[in-house]
């Protein structure tokens, strides 16, 4: 595209509707949360855990948040509120994952991610 930078480009409201159609469930989650809360993917997303999802009513938001614990820069810490998208998609996988300590379990190990 004209004067582009980088590989960032806006995804129209069709193209995330037909992607989340086709998308199997564990990557149609990853795909709201990414795009609902604008987490970065390797070092947030992936290795969110269940103690940094907060679902009650608080005073940060009206449907939630999570906390960015670390990142790369000091102002990657921080709290993200929820959209109701985000909040469903959370406590679905909170049924169905809630054993585990990370919100996206898998089988890989954090650090080779």
């Amino acid at each position: 595209m004209d004067g582009e930078q980088g590989r960032d480009r806006v995804v129209s409201f069709e193209e995330e509707a037909a992607y989340l159609q086709q998308a199997s469930a564990t990557l149609r989650d990853m795909a709201i949360l990414a795009m609902d809360t604008g987490l970065r993917p390797d070092s947030e997303l992936f290795r969110l855990e269940w103690a940094n999802v907060h679902l009650a009513l608080d005073r940060e938001s009206l449907l939630g948040y999570i906390h960015v614990a670390c990142g790369k820069t000091k102002y990657a810490v921080r709290n993200v509120p929820l959209t109701m998208r985000a909040k469903t998609v959370l406590e679905a996988r909170r049924v169905r994952h809630g054993y585990s300590r990370y919100v996206f379990p898998g089988k890989a190990v954090l650090g080779t991610l």
